[in-house]
């Protein structure tokens, strides 16, 4: 998932949103227009939201925050 994330940084057609934590995963979808989304989920421990808080995970794409480049953090998934 980094390297979609990073290469996205210069697809302006390509947007990554953050759909919520559980106990276990943070889960994002990537959207390109006109292709259909996809589904990711990593280990919270090998990922930092950065300045966005952890939320739920939610079905309902109004609860969805859009994340940019900056926003996340990848980590060593031993990293803790």
């Amino acid at each position: 998932m980094k390297g979609l994330f990073e290469d996205s940084r210069y697809h302006s057609a390509v947007s990554w949103w953050y759909v919520g934590s559980d106990s276990e995963f943070s889960y994002f979808v990537r959207r390109e227009s006109p292709w259909p989304s996809d589904g990711f989920k990593i280990q919270k421990n090998e990922v930092s939201l950065g300045s966005s808080r952890e939320l739920p995970l939610s079905s309902s794409r109004k609860d969805w925050v859009n994340v940019k480049v900056r926003d996340l953090e990848f980590r060593p998934a031993d990293s803790r």
